[in-house]
């Protein structure tokens, strides 16, 4: 009796009209409370929520509101939710999703219940509905799939949602336009009816869950981010690096590696800090860091010393291969200016270099090493590249 009453339409379809509210509440207050990239996607997942409740409660009240406003508003609402869905996905994950998907879906969803409204035959209106919805919520899970960079349990909790809620509505338009029976009233306890409405709760639910997870992820991911990173560079801070280099020394004694250390000046920084200000200023240092960091090889780190000196730490890597970075650096500096208000700004650097080989694996020694070449790189006309001379006797 009870498992009845609980499987009953009306009662799965009145459970969800409860619950979606709540997760779109706590989306929306997860979204005043995180102000940066992290947030993308979740106004629009909450809307969804609200859009799907809509839907939800205006389907329900069939019979007791006009029909037009029930099948027509009611499922518009809900196919309009699930393109929302789909555009949460995307925009998390950074990829482009305009707010022109949201109206043009209302719109189409709209227009095309209406039409139906004109066909007697009520399995065309369930099919249509149904398989709209399939297609939304398929394109919603291979979308968060795509990204494979940031799969994890709780993305997974979210894909296998979606592609569950994907397959009960591809399922309920297979009996729809299979079997007159089960389209002949709307709370009729055939098995489509039923296993749609309970996977629009649990896995709506799951779907919700499964977001919300993936923003928290995102957001310990980031602040974890800051903790090692300079904000403005993104730059290893000057702590984060000294820890990062001294633990790659200790690997390269064991390992009898060589390591070349690269210390960075931003050529005539100070002079246009304060002829420029110091906006053009932080623009500059985000550019030079930019070019620093896409001129690495993925095994090199780069770190921000203090002020407009950066450091680099290579591993395994020879002088040789180490002046090869630096004129890729140099490189990458010339072809990518900054842009200024009224003209493109050339940058340009000074770098020395101290390898492992010739000033030994201690790392206020390479440093030193490695200051003292920037000064030579200076003394020589800037926009070049020094090695430090060797410290270590010959034996």
């Amino acid at each position: 009796m009870y498992a009845e009453i609980l499987l009953d339409a009306r009662t799965l379809l009145l459970a969800s009209a409860v619950a979606m509210p709540v997760f779109s509440w706590e989306l929306f207050a997860m979204r005043r409370s995180v102000v940066d990239s992290t947030s993308k996607g979740l106004s629009v997942f909450a809307l969804a929520h609200i859009l799907l409740t809509v839907g939800v409660v205006l389907v329900g009240l069939r019979g007791s509101i006009p029909y037009a406003l029930s099948m027509v508003g009611g499922n518009a609402s809900v196919m309009t939710a699930c393109v929302l869905y789909l555009m949460a996905a995307r925009r998390f994950d950074g990829v482009s999703a305009p707010a022109v998907w949201g109206w043009l879906a209302a719109v189409v969803a709209t227009l095309l219940m209406a039409s139906m409204l004109a066909v007697d035959d009520s399995r065309v209106r369930v099919v249509v509905s149904t398989s709209w919805m399939a297609l939304a919520c398929t394109c919603t899970s291979i979308s968060l799939f795509r990204n494979t960079t940031r799969i994890n349990h709780h993305r997974w909790l979210t894909i296998v949602s979606f592609a569950g809620l994907a397959l009960a509505n591809a399922l309920r338009a297979v009996e729809a336009a299979t079997d007159h029976e089960s389209v002949s009233g709307l709370f009729n306890s055939s098995s489509g009816v039923i296993g749609l409405y309970l996977s629009v709760l649990v896995l709506g639910l799951a779907s919700s869950t499964g977001f919300i997870l993936m923003v928290t992820d995102q957001i310990q991911a980031r602040l974890s981010f800051l903790a090692t990173h300079d904000v403005l560079t993104e730059a290893r801070s000057r702590g984060s690096f000294m820890d990062l280099a001294a633990h790659e020394l200790r690997r390269a004694e064991r390992t009898q590696s060589e390591v070349a250390f690269m210390m960075i000046d931003v050529d005539h920084f100070k002079q246009r800090n304060d002829t420029m200000g110091h906006q053009a200023g932080d623009a500059a240092l985000r550019v030079f860091s930019e070019c620093v960091r896409t001129s690495l090889r993925a095994n090199d780190t780069l770190g921000r010393y203090g002020g407009d000196e950066f450091v680099v730490i290579l591993p395994d890597t020879t002088e040789a291969d180490a002046l090869r970075v630096a004129d890729r650096i140099r490189l990458a500096l010339h072809t990518h200016p900054m842009q200024t208000r009224f003209r493109a700004l050339a940058l340009t650097a000074s770098i020395g270099i101290a390898s492992s080989r010739h000033h030994g694996l201690l790392l206020e020694t390479l440093i030193a090493a490695a200051d003292t070449a920037v000064y030579e790189s200076k003394r020589l006309g800037r926009d070049r590249a020094s090695v430090a001379r060797s410290t270590v006797p010959r034996s």
